[in-house]
């Protein structure tokens, strides 16, 4: 005949209760650590190390976290560019209304830009649209002269894209003929006029052409040409 329920478990013996540390209300049992031999690090969920003795608080714990964070997204963004400049990739609009100021034009002032260089200058727009060269010193006059005969050894003005008119004087000390020659390219010149004084002359006349290189010369008995032309 099988044992009845009543006396299954008469005996039972608890022995959880014995234990050292045991919490028979709680199923639990609890044991205190009294010493441990080797250094043990703390680190919170980002992988950072906490020291229990200066940062014992979330805030400050939190703080760290941040800070470092914060770092090395400085530190990704400025090597991503490759200089001191960050790049800006936001999600939403920025806002740059604080960058917008009013300006009095009444009460400014304009420096003028100083180009040491000679020559033409490239001039563009805002947008990139290329306005055209402009002479350096288009404002003041240009010269040229020379006391030898030949096309070789002219007189020559580069008029660049201001200028138009040419004051020519010539000096002769006999029968010469003087010519005038104009070119779009200093290379390729045509024949603007000719004057054949028959003996010592000097003589002033002045020229207007559409031409940007002007060039004078005397095939005998020149003393002197000289060319100017002054810029708008």
């Amino acid at each position: 005949m099988p044992q009845s329920e009543l006396y299954k478990y008469k005996d039972e013996i608890d022995y959880l209760a014995d234990y050292v540390g045991a919490d028979v209300a709680r199923d639990v049992v609890k044991n205190v650590v009294e010493s441990i031999e080797d250094n043990v690090s703390i680190e919170n969920s980002s992988g950072s190390v906490i020291n229990p003795a200066t940062e014992n608080t979330v805030s400050s714990i939190d703080s760290k976290v941040a800070t470092q964070s914060t770092l090395s997204s400085i530190a990704a963004a400025l090597a991503s560019n490759s200089n001191d400049t960050i790049l800006i990739d936001a999600t939403n609009a920025l806002d740059v209304s604080a960058s917008e100021v009013d300006v009095d034009l009444n009460s400014q002032s304009l420096t003028p830009i100083t180009v040491t260089e000679d020559g033409p200058v490239d001039i563009a727009d805002r947008d990139g649209r290329d306005l055209g060269d402009v002479q350096v010193k288009d404002t003041g006059p240009i010269t040229d002269i020379t006391s030898s005969t030949g096309s070789g050894n002219a007189a020559q003005l580069d008029l660049g894209r201001s200028r138009k008119d040419v004051d020519i004087f010539y000096d002769v000390s006999g029968a010469a003929t003087v010519t005038i020659e104009v070119s779009k390219n200093a290379s390729d010149w045509r024949a603007f006029s000719t004057d054949s004084p028959g003996s010592a002359t000097t003589e002033l006349v002045q020229i207007d052409t559409s031409y940007r290189y002007v060039r004078v010369y005397a095939d005998s008995n020149l003393n002197t040409i000289e060319l100017s032309s002054k810029g708008v």
